[in-house]
């Protein structure tokens, strides 16, 4: 549902916190730029939330 949801919207970029990383390499497979932050807004590579800009 969240993949579709930033298709309909098709973001500049996608931002993914607090989860599973697997949704913002999804993103970006998908051609997407998409980035997974942590806590504290540091690039990592788990997330679930998203923030589309």
């Amino acid at each position: 549902m969240l993949v579709e949801f930033v298709k309909a919207v098709g973001p500049k970029q996608v931002h993914t916190v607090s989860g599973f990383p697997e949704l913002s390499a999804r993103q970006r497979e998908l051609g997407y730029p998409a980035v997974h932050l942590n806590a504290r807004g540091q690039q990592q590579d788990k997330g679930f939330q998203m923030k589309l800009v």
